[in-house]
């Protein structure tokens, strides 16, 4: 899908099962794709990804990333014993503001995207905590949300075109999206 709307996406690879041969294959992978990677639990039952435990990195190694798989897959199993676990996706590990971007469908508003930075990608910690826009986003609303969070021209610039990509796609499509660092 995000293809479809020009969205790169970080390098990464999908192995499916949870199994010592998935463990084997993903531990191939990591070290395919280079150190530090981010593992990622798949599961259609698992909405965020954050609360059910199923993110773990930034992992430096072959070693951490074999113990991050069995924890994680513990975890999930713990947090979300109903969730049925497709496999994990190991994906190289970017380091980049901590920017949130969701964006969600409203009755009356339609689609709304809420985009939030931490603490320390804030231009203005103390007055701007989150910024809002009806998508889908063009180019001068996109800048402005993005401009009111971080101060990084070079950042802000890739962030606005994320964004008015991302934010056609949840206006043309009739489900939620939450991208989370």
């Amino acid at each position: 899908l995000f293809k479809k709307y020009g969205i790169k996406t970080t390098k990464g690879v999908f192995d499916s099962g949870t199994t010592g041969v998935a463990r084997a294959k993903l531990l191939e992978n990591a070290a395919k794709l280079g150190f530090p990677v981010i593992l990622k639990a798949i599961s259609k039952d698992i909405s965020s990804k954050k609360e059910a435990g199923a993110v773990s990195g930034p992992l430096y190694t072959l070693a951490d990333a074999e113990k991050a798989f069995d924890i994680l897959l513990k975890t999930v199993r713990r947090k979300k014993p109903n969730a049925k676990l497709q496999g994990v996706l190991v994906q190289k590990y970017l380091t980049a503001s901590a920017v949130s971007i969701t964006v969600r469908r409203d009755a009356q508003f339609g689609a709304v995207v809420l985009v939030r930075a931490s603490p320390l990608a804030l231009s203005h910690p103390s007055s701007v905590p989150n910024t809002v826009g009806f998508a889908p986003l063009d180019k001068k609303r996109a800048e402005q949300l993005a401009t009111a969070l971080i101060n990084d021209k070079t950042l802000v610039s890739g962030l606005t075109d994320f964004l008015v990509k991302l934010s056609r796609c949840g206006a043309e499509n009739k489900f939620d999206i939450l991208c989370d660092p």
